[in-house]
C-alpha cells in the first residue's frame, strides 16, 4: 500500500513553487527598478522621430511609471504572495534537510560521529544516543522512536560484519533493497485529528472557491461578444447608427460605448454649457450625463484642447479602447452593408488617431503646421492640392516651411519620408476561369506597395504624436457602390511589409455588360492619403460558355448505390428472406 511522504512532498512543492517564484520575483523587481530609479532607460530614443513624439512617450513613461501604477493594488498582493512563498520555500527546504526518509543512509551521520571513527568511539555514541531516544524515556514520541529506530540501525550497520557489508556494497545495513514508491502529500493529511480541517478545506476549495471563480468570470465574460466589445454596446451602436449618418454624428455614438467611464456633474447639458467650442458640435441627440461627458472630451481631443489632469486621464481611458470600438462600429456597418457609414467611420478614426477636427486640413498633421503654414500651401504659385502631392514632392520644393528653423525643417521632412506614399495594383476575375459570367463568383485582388518602405524592411510605427498610445498602420479596403450606397465586399491589410495583398470575393452581376466597380483603400491612421480606384470588368452571358460533356464513366458513378443505399437494400433482402422462410415453416406444418 502506498503512504504519504513529507520528504517527496516538500521536494515536489518547493520544485513546483520555483517555477513561479523565480521569473515572478525577477520581473517583479524589474518592474520596481525600471518604475522607480531607471524610468528614462524605457524611453527607446532611436525611434522617436520629434520632440513631439519625445513629449508623448515621457507622458506615457510618467503615467506608466507613477506610485499608485507601479504599486498597484494586485502588484502589492503579488509582493504579498511572493514574500509568503519564499517564506514557505525555506521552511520546507529546513524540514527537507532534518527529514531523513529520502535522504541517504549515513550511519555516521546518524551516531553524530566522523566518518572513520574507531569502535570505542561508535559505542559511546550509540550509548548516548539511546539513553536521549529511548522509547521507554519518550513514551508516545513517535519522533524519539524513529530516530531510535535510526540509531540502532546505524549502530549495527558499524559493527556487525554481515550489515557492515551490505551498506557498504548496497548502502543499505539490510541488504539490496526493493524499489518504494509513496505519495507526495504530508502525513498530516492521514491523522485521524486533521480529518475534519482537511475536509472543511477541500469543501471550501472544491464547493465555494471553484465555483465562485467561475461565477464571477462568467458574470464578467457573458457581457462582452468575441471582439471584446460589451454587448450593451453593440445595442446601442445599432439603435444610434444609421446608413447616411454624417461624420460629426459618429463621435456621439462612440462616446454611447458602455465601456468609457461614467459622467460627472447634475445632467448631460453641464458639460455642453462649459466646452467652449460646443458650436462646433452637432446638437447632442442623447442628453445622458456619460453620453455627454464622453463626447466633449472626444471633441476636446479632436480640437487639442489641454485638459485637467483628471480628465486627460479619462480620455486617455477611453482612447486606449477607441480604436477597439470603432472596429465595432464597423463590424454593424459592414454587416448592414452601408457604404458612406463605414467610410465616415474610418474618417473618424483618422481624426481620433491625429487629433485633428472634420474641417482641419490634413496638413495639420505634419509638426509645426499652423494654419499660417497650410494657408501657404494652398495658395499662391505652385500651389499644393493635396496631401498625396505633397509627400511625393521634393523636399527642396516644398511650400510652408520658409518660417520654421533648420532642425524644424528636418523633422517636416523626416515625418514626410515614413508617411505611406503607396501604389495599388488592382484585379478583377474568376479562379480558374478566363471570363467572368453570370453570377460567377468573383475575386478581386488588391496589392499594395508601400513606396516609402525598403525592400525587406517594415513601415514604422504611426506618427501621431497626440494619441497616447503607440499604433500600428492599417489599411481597409472596400468594395462599393456609390450612388446605391452599398457596400459590396470589405477587408483590411495588417501586414507592415513594403508589400501586401488582399483578396475580396463578391457575386458577378446577374447580367451580362460591362461594370465598373469602385474600390476605396483608406488608412486608419493617416489623413488625406486615402486612394480610390475604378476597375471595370465584363460579365459574359452564361448561355455563351462552353458547355461540358460529362465522361461516360463519371455518368455510370452517379448510378451506383451509395453507402446508405447498400446497407437499406441489405436489410431489405435480410426481411425478404425472413418472410420467405416463415411462408415456407407455415406449408411444412
Amino acid at each position: 500500500m502506498l503512504e504519504y511522504d513529507n520528504s517527496a512532498f516538500y521536494y515536489f512543492s518547493i520544485s513546483l513553487g520555483v517555477l513561479y517564484v523565480v521569473p515572478a520575483t525577477y520581473l517583479s523587481l524589474r518592474r520596481i527598478v525600471y518604475g522607480v530609479f531607471l524610468k528614462d532607460r524605457l524611453i527607446d530614443r532611436q525611434n522617436i522621430r520629434c520632440d513631439r513624439e519625445l513629449r508623448k512617450m515621457k507622458q506615457l513613461q510618467a503615467e506608466k511609471t507613477k506610485f499608485s501604477n507601479v504599486f498597484s493594488p494586485l502588484f502589492v498582493l503579488n509582493l504579498v504572495v511572493l514574500a509568503g512563498l519564499w517564506y514557505g520555500l525555506y521552511q520546507m527546504a529546513i524540514l527537507l534537510k532534518d527529514d531523513s526518509e529520502i535522504k541517504s543512509f549515513d550511519p555516521f551521520a546518524i551516531l553524530g560521529i566522523a566518518a572513520g571513527a574507531s569502535e570505542r568511539e561508535i559505542k559511546r555514541a550509540y550509548r548516548k544516543m539511546s539513553l536521549i531516544y529511548h522509547p521507554d524515556k519518550n513514551i508516545g514520541d513517535a519522533v524519539a522512536e524513529q530516530k531510535f529506530m535510526l540509531v540502532a540501525k546505524a549502530y549495527e550497520a558499524l559493527t556487525d560484519e554481515v550489515a557492515k557489508a551490505n551498506y557498504e556494497k548496497f548502502g543499505n545495513p539490510d541488504g539490496r533493497q526493493a524499489l518504494q514508491l509513496s505519495i507526495g502529500l504530508p502525513t498530516f493529511l492521514l491523522d485521524p485529528a486533521n480529518h475534519n480541517i482537511v475536509l472543511f478545506l477541500y469543501l471550501i476549495i472544491l464547493v465555494i472557491a471553484i465555483p465562485s471563480c467561475v461565477a464571477l468570470w462568467y458574470s464578467h465574460s457573458k457581457k462582452y461578444g468575441d471582439s471584446m466589445i460589451m454587448y450593451d454596446t453593440y445595442g446601442f451602436y445599432n439603435f444610434a447608427m444609421s446608413e447616411h449618418a454624417h461624420p460629426r454624428m459618429l463621435p456621439e455614438v462612440l462616446a454611447g460605448s458602455a465601456e468609457f467611464p461614467g459622467g460627472r456633474g447634475a445632467g448631460g447639458g453641464w458639460w455642453f454649457r462649459v466646452f467652449k467650442h460646443q458650436d462646433l458640435i452637432s446638437k447632442p441627440k442623447y442628453n445622458h450625463p456619460s453620453i455627454a461627458k464622453a463626447n466633449i472630451l472626444i471633441h476636446a481631443h479632436f480640437l487639442r484642447e489641454k485638459l485637467s489632469p483628471a480628465l486627460t486621464g479619462d480620455l486617455h481611458a477611453m482612447l486606449k479602447k477607441a480604436i477597439q470600438l470603432v472596429d465595432g462600429m464597423l463590424e454593424i456597418s459592414v454587416g448592414k452593408s452601408w457604404l458612406q457609414t463605414t467610410l465616415n467611420l474610418i474618417e473618424m478614426e483618422q481624426f481620433l488617431t491625429q487629433a485633428l477636427f472634420f474641417k482641419d486640413a490634413p496638413f495639420m498633421q505634419l509638426p509645426h503646421f499652423t494654419e499660417n503654414e497650410v494657408r501657404h500651401i494652398l495658395t499662391g504659385k505652385n500651389a499644393v492640392r493635396s496631401m498625396h502631392q505633397y509627400v511625393d514632392m521634393d523636399p527642396k520644393d516644398r511650400k510652408g516651411l520658409n518660417d520654421l528653423n533648420d532642425e524644424q525643417k528636418a523633422e517636416v521632412n523626416k515625418v514626410l519620408e515614413m508617411m505611406p506614399n503607396v501604389e495599388l495594383n488592382i484585379t478583377i476575375a474568376v479562379d480558374d476561369e478566363e471570363e467572368i459570367a453570370e453570377g460567377d463568383i468573383m475575386t478581386v485582388t488588391i496589392s499594395m506597395t508601400r513606396k516609402n518602405v525598403k525592400e525587406g524592411d517594415t513601415c514604422d510605427l504611426v506618427y501621431a504624436p497626440h494619441f497616447p498610445y503607440p499604433k500600428v498602420e492599417r489599411w481597409f479596403c472596400i468594395v462599393g457602390d456609390t450612388k446605391n450606397n452599398h457596400l459590396h465586399a470589405f477587408g483590411k491589410i495588417t501586414s507592415q511589409e513594403r508589400t501586401a495583398e488582399l483578396k475580396l470575393q463578391l457575386q458577378a452581376p446577374p447580367k451580362a455588360g460591362t461594370y465598373q466597380l469602385e474600390i476605396f483603400v483608406k488608412s486608419d491612421s493617416y489623413i488625406g492619403l486615402d486612394l480610390r480606384a475604378l476597375a471595370k470588368f465584363t460579365v459574359t452571358p452564361a448561355a455563351l460558355l462552353p458547355v461540358y460533356q460529362p465522361h461516360p464513366e463519371d455518368l455510370e458513378l452517379d448510378n451506383e448505390p451509395t453507402l446508405f443505399e447498400q446497407v437499406m437494400n441489405a436489410a431489405d433482402s435480410s426481411d425478404s428472406e425472413d418472410e420467405e422462410e416463415d411462408a415456407e415453416s407455415k406449408k411444412d406444418q
